[in-house]
């Protein structure tokens, strides 16, 4: 199936668009996003107008997938695991 439903815009916008990577050993985030930042705003002077680039939002997976419920998925972890162990003594 194609990326897009309806006919190509000569628009270079990519701010729809989601991707996973690792970095590379040795490298931190904070510098990672000073790149990323960099070869957007060098795609925004090569291309001009028919591109919206202008930088790059970058977080760690961990905080994209769980957000701010990360501290009830603990206590509910928690919780099924003592009921488990609760169970197993029982049985």
């Amino acid at each position: 199936m194609p990326r897009e439903a309806s006919a190509r815009y000569p628009s270079r916008s990519a701010h729809n668009w989601q991707l996973v990577a690792r970095l590379r050993d040795g490298f931190a985030l904070a510098e990672s996003r000073s790149e990323l930042s960099t070869i957007a705003a060098r795609l925004k002077q090569q291309f001009g107008d028919d591109t919206a680039m202008v930088a790059v939002a970058m977080e760690p997976l961990r905080n994209s997938i769980t957000g701010n419920v990360r501290p009830a998925l603990i206590l509910l972890l928690g919780a099924s695991s003592f009921l488990l162990l609760i169970a197993c003594a029982t049985s």
